[in-house]
């Protein structure tokens, strides 16, 4: 850590940090303490002095919120692959009954178009017709007709 070159206030005592000054400025929030202020130790301060800007010094009240922020990621880490299954899991279930809901399905091509005000009604006619004549089918349930594509002009 570099040696202290311009004039700040020492966060705690609200004097004048100087350059001569024992003072660690806090890495998270850059603001200035005298050594005495902080009950830091001289030794600690000199090896801090010495060494390389890899180490650096905060407040004491941020190491317990960096803890916290530590436990918390940690956490996630271990239920980010859970959550992943489970929404992979949650994705096959609906498009497994996707498939079941259209497992009874059937497309009809050239079904002519009514002119007649009650399209539905015809359409469902005709469907029966063709079931009961090409298929031989006597009972057939029709839950929901739909058309595709746009009505011709």
């Amino acid at each position: 850590m570099a040696p202290k070159v311009t004039k700040d206030i020492c966060n705690n005592c609200s004097k004048d940090v100087v350059s001569n000054d024992r003072a660690l400025s806090c890495s998270i929030c850059a603001k200035w303490f005298h050594i005495k202020c902080e009950r830091f130790q001289v030794a600690d301060y000199d090896f801090l002095q010495k060494s390389d800007d890899s180490i650096q010094w905060s407040l004491k009240h941020y190491n317990k919120g960096i803890n916290s922020v530590d436990k918390n990621i940690s956490e996630l880490n271990e239920n980010l692959p859970i959550t992943i299954v489970s929404q992979r899991i949650s994705q096959i279930i609906d498009d497994k009954s996707e498939e079941e809901k259209r497992e009874a399905n059937i497309i009809i091509f050239g079904i002519p178009e009514s002119e007649e005000g009650n399209s539905r009604i015809k359409d469902t006619e005709f469907i029966q017709g063709l079931c009961r004549d090409s298929l031989e089918i006597d009972n057939i349930a029709i839950d929901e007709i739909t058309r595709l594509g746009a009505k011709p002009k």
